[in-house]
């Protein structure tokens, strides 16, 4: 595929992600729109167990939405094709909060995709991680069960990001799954990637993902389906939809 790099020497360095190439370069494939897959960045086991830690610490919590703030809980969402929100979606969410101590490997990781991502958006490279700043961020589970668990083709902000860094995770599943839009010509991204690899792109690249298992029944209550992780910003004191 024109425009996709795949980069096999990402590294681990001082508690930050070593992409393997340099950030320039990637900072300006990136603003022209091109993607990059990073392969093997993390143990998929390893991402399997914080998956489930996740997942299993929120069977007996009520999902809600809440106001984005700092010192905010962390929490839960069910998304099934929700009235507020403008796209089309079946998904959970699971939203921690970099301030909250309770799965420290997710921060861990969350922090690399934040810098390595701020790095290649030309940002303060801690920007997102204090409170004064506009912008907080967060790690973010997405999770698209089986039974048809989808998000309808779209873009996101440029700003202030500039660049979304991706971390595909465990998942069981058979149909349906990522792709991009970026010039009219839909093309799948699951047959390129494996848990533990990085999908970064800009933004506001079309893109979205095909209904997971359409022809089983819909089942949040499994862990089974599509994950991913991202780092993502928001503006402060914003609900998130």
């Amino acid at each position: 595929m024109k425009g996709l790099h795949i980069v096999h020497d990402t590294s681990i360095q001082d508690g930050d992600l070593d992409l393997g190439v340099s950030i320039s370069f990637a900072t300006k494939r990136v603003a022209e729109g091109e993607m990059f897959i990073v392969k093997g960045v993390f143990s998929p086991a390893a991402l399997k167990e914080m998956v489930l830690e996740v997942f299993n610490s929120y069977k007996d919590v009520e999902p809600k939405v809440l106001d984005y703030h700092w010192g905010i809980e962390n929490y839960w969402r069910l998304d099934n094709n929700p009235p507020k929100s403008s796209r089309p979606k079946v998904q959970s969410l699971y939203f921690t909060f970099f301030w909250n101590k309770e799965f420290p490997r997710v921060m861990e990781i969350g922090k690399m995709l934040g810098r390595l991502r701020n790095k290649i958006a030309g940002l303060d490279i801690d920007y997102g991680f204090r409170e004064d700043d506009e912008h907080l961020a967060y790690s973010l589970f997405q999770h698209y069960p089986l039974g048809g668990g989808f998000i309808c083709e779209h873009g996101d902000l440029l700003e202030p990001q500039k660049c979304v860094t991706v971390l595909n995770l465990p998942g069981d599943f058979d149909k349906g799954g990522l792709y991009v839009n970026p010039a009219g010509e839909k093309i799948p991204l699951e047959p390129l990637m494996e848990a533990g690899d990085l999908f970064i792109f800009r933004p506001n690249v079309l893109h979205g993902v095909d209904p997971i298992d359409p022809d089983k029944p819909l089942d949040f209550q499994s862990p089974n389906g599509r994950w991913r992780m991202a780092c993502a910003l928001v503006q402060n004191k914003q609900r998130i939809y």
